[in-house]
């Protein structure tokens, strides 16, 4: 009797604990908002996985069967469209279309909603319907004045659309209005600052200055580095910095677009040497040092050679008859 009284007991206790966690899943299962929090992360952090955006979008629905009129589910759900358009190249039409559909609605709800509007500026963006983008981007910034992200929406706006000047203008508003934690939109930003500067409309300290600030939240970024270091050469003529930098960017990988680059500054600055009248020993040195690192020039960018700032270069390269050499692709 005392043994089957334990059971009983035992039994007893365990189906307690069964009821106990029925009730607490119940009383614990996720509301709308966490449910569309979660969506977003997830498709905040897509990166090509399918099996991210199928779990988005079950999260999606299920907010949306709670609540059929959730605007933020809406806008969600628009989100995650666009990411299944990006997924093929060109973006495909039909979702695209979808999300559209979804954010009219979000807007019939609530038509002062400007995530909505934002959102509804990078459907069209994605569509190249360009008008229609600047429309929804400007009415997204005329609800939000004071956002970093409406200003970087309206410099993707004018990236596309060819306007350096206002995109690189939108970019430096967007940076200066973003708190510090906003790692994602400085970057976009301050890259579309650096690549005006650096490449587009030349100006050394502006070009300087943003990239420490995308090497300060990117330190370890090769790229970054290899891609600065030779426009400091084909902009600048500066072969000495470019050589420092790229030596830099070698030591965290070494890549053909680094490997090109290194040949450029090394040819590039015993060719700036030559024309310098330098010592005749100090203009052969670093014509050795060049070709014990790529001989003949083999690795020199051939794209590279055709801007002015190469022209001594191309003249140094044609007193060794080297001009003519078959050079690398960029």
């Amino acid at each position: 009797m005392r043994t089957a009284s334990r059971l009983i007991a035992l039994v007893a206790g365990l189906l307690a604990v069964i009821l106990s966690t029925g009730a607490m899943s119940a009383s614990d299962e996720p509301s709308v908002d966490q449910l569309i929090k979660e969506a977003r992360e997830l498709i905040w952090k897509w990166n090509g996985e399918r099996g991210i955006l199928i779990e988005a979008d079950k999260l999606i629905n299920e907010a949306l069967r709670r609540d059929p009129k959730s605007v933020e589910g809406r806008i969600t759900k628009a989100k995650l469209l666009v990411r299944v358009a990006n997924s093929s190249n060109p973006p495909r039409t039909q979702p695209l279309e979808m999300a559209e559909a979804y954010l009219k609605e979000a807007l019939a709800l609530d038509p002062g909603n400007a995530d909505a509007y934002s959102a509804l500026g990078f459907v069209y963006l994605h569509g190249n319907r360009l008008p229609d983008a600047k429309a929804a981007f400007l009415k997204n910034n005329e609800l939000k004045p004071d956002d970093a992200w409406s200003k970087l929406a309206l410099a993707e706006y004018y990236k596309k659309a060819g306007d350096e000047k206002n995109c690189v203008r939108f970019s430096e508003e967007a940076v200066a209005l973003a708190s510090p934690t906003d790692e994602t939109l400085l970057k976009a930003a301050l890259f579309h600052i650096h690549v005006h500067y650096s490449r587009i409309e030349p100006d050394r300290k502006k070009a300087d200055d943003s990239f420490r600030k995308l090497l300060k939240l990117s330190p370890e970024d090769a790229f970054l580095r290899g891609d600065h270091a030779r426009n400091l050469m084909l902009h600048f003529s500066d072969f000495n910095a470019g050589e420092t930098l790229i030596r830099e960017t070698l030591v965290i990988q070494d890549y053909p677009h680094a490997r090109q680059t290194l040949s450029l500054a090394l040819y590039g600055k015993w060719a700036v040497y030559r024309k310098a009248g330098a010592a005749p020993t100090k203009v052969e040195t670093a014509y050795r040092e060049a070709q014990a690192n790529d001989p003949n020039g083999a690795y020199l960018p051939g794209c590279a050679l055709s801007y002015p700032s190469m022209k001594v270069l191309v003249e140094a390269l044609e007193s060794k008859r080297l001009a003519g050499m078959p050079h690398q692709r960029c």
